[in-house]
């Protein structure tokens, strides 16, 4: 779309690496950066919804639990990454040997089959019901955060360890996290 780039008509392979051809206009910047930034956004709001919701799909209780869910990630992002890179050479390939409608359609079939098989797999999908709005817990914790501000700190393990005690979290439909000294 050559009206979203700058003119090239007076602009060689020199004056391309000089750096003198024409300018973008102001509006091309603009629709630029409002592109960018709205790409942006939606993968910030995408992605970590579906790697959470693919670790939802593990039995934090099972044995294998740690194994498959680190196989999980692995695959996760190899996919993330294998996306990208087709991304980024065969629709540009293809939308440059066949044009932006061919490349729109490419990704347009590969959306479709994605949702049928979304849709497909939905109802052996593990739900879990949430124990509460995380918008409270996480002000709950500031508010204690700020009225322990000027507490000292103990090194031993169970001064300052804040618990309910027994197997159970306090939080319905969470589980209690097991104290550790890793990071």
């Amino acid at each position: 779309m050559p009206v979203f780039t700058p003119s090239e008509t007076h602009c060689d392979q020199l004056s391309l690496l000089l750096g003198v051809c024409e300018s973008p206009k102001r509006w091309q910047l603009v629709y630029l950066y409002t592109v960018l930034y709205i790409t942006a956004f939606g993968a910030a709001g995408i992605r970590p919804c579906v790697s959470s919701f693919g670790a939802d799909q593990f039995d934090e209780r099972s044995k294998n639990y740690k194994r498959h869910l680190d196989r999980f990630f692995n695959f996760f992002y190899l996919s993330v990454t294998f996306g990208a890179v087709a991304a980024f050479t065969l629709v540009v390939y293809i939308q440059m040997h066949h044009g932006w409608g061919a490349a729109f359609g490419v990704l347009a079939i590969a959306m479709g089959i994605s949702n049928v098989v979304f849709f497909i797999g939905t109802p052996l999908y593990r739900h879990r019901v949430p124990g509460g709005s995380p918008l409270t817990r996480v002000a709950q914790v500031l508010v204690a955060a700020f009225h322990k501000r000027n507490v000292p700190f103990s090194n031993s393990e169970l001064v300052g360890l804040y618990e309910v005690t027994g197997n159970h979290s306090a939080v319905k439909g969470s589980s209690k996290i097991a104290h550790t000294d890793d990071f």
